[in-house]
């Protein structure tokens, strides 16, 4: 069983693909990136929920099912606007970059999405006001922020989450380091939000905590990610988070 421990932090370098193809997989984004191999991820789960993608002859995704069909979503595609329609209803409109300049959620709040040349997002605004800065060093997320009443004052501060890489390359393209804002995990794995960091993220925390996580990996026979598991608190406040991918290998 391969894996990768993720304890040695250098600095973050170049980007893969969204869902790891080496060409345009149709759901958003336009180029190969960093991937070595040509797949899209097929499942995605976490210690509690578990999600399965169908695709297209096109290579878009058409249906996401969460536990077994508890709650399902259709995607629906009409130019660059995209409707999901299902459990939740939600709308996705595609820039020219190809990824979600705009994502409407099922609670009718606007998110839109600013890009470098790249591909790689450096802002968030909800309803029009920031509500995430990214920081992007060598196409690698280095740090995210978000807008929190830390000291209680009643006055939201700029917060920072800050992140460290190994030298391991993220070969699939999984985007487990995304501004976490807006959009939810299952969905940013789709590839619609940015490209995600080439190299594997191997710790990150709060700038205002002093009990940062650390993530290790193991890997399928194509060297993508298969499970994440992530270690985060301190003493007896100790926990572990699992994270698991299923991937297709294209032609």
């Amino acid at each position: 069983m391969k894996r990768i421990f993720g304890f040695v932090a250098i600095a973050a370098m170049a980007v893969s693909l969204n869902t790891g193809c080496s060409k345009d997989d149709g759901n958003g984004g336009n180029g190969g990136g960093g991937a070595t191999v040509n797949v899209r991820v097929t499942g995605w789960a976490d210690d509690w929920d578990s999600y399965v993608f169908e695709y297209n002859d096109e290579g878009r995704v058409v249906k996401a099912s969460r536990n077994d069909g508890e709650r399902e979503w259709t995607f629906a595609y009409n130019g660059n606007e995209i409707s999901v329609t299902g459990y939740s209803e939600f709308s996705i409109t595609l820039g020219a970059n190809g990824y979600a300049s705009t994502y409407v959620n099922e609670y009718d709040e606007t998110y839109t999405y600013t890009y470098d040349n790249d591909g790689y997002v450096t802002q968030i605004k909800k309803n029009g006001e920031v509500c995430s800065n990214v920081q992007i060093q060598d196409g690698c997320i280095i740090k995210w922020s978000k807008f929190s009443d830390q000291d209680g004052d009643g006055t939201p501060e700029e917060v920072w989450k800050e992140h460290t890489y190994s030298n391991v390359r993220n070969v699939g393209g999984i985007h487990n380091i995304y501004a976490e804002v807006g959009a939810g995990r299952w969905l940013q794995e789709l590839g619609f939000f940015g490209k995600p960091t080439q190299y594997l993220c191997s710790g990150n925390g709060w700038d205002y905590s002093s009990t940062p996580s650390t993530l290790e990996y193991e890997f399928d026979s194509n060297n993508c990610v298969k499970k994440e598991i992530k270690t985060g608190g301190s003493g007896d406040d100790v926990y572990v988070e699992n994270y698991f991918y299923t991937w297709e290998t294209l032609e």
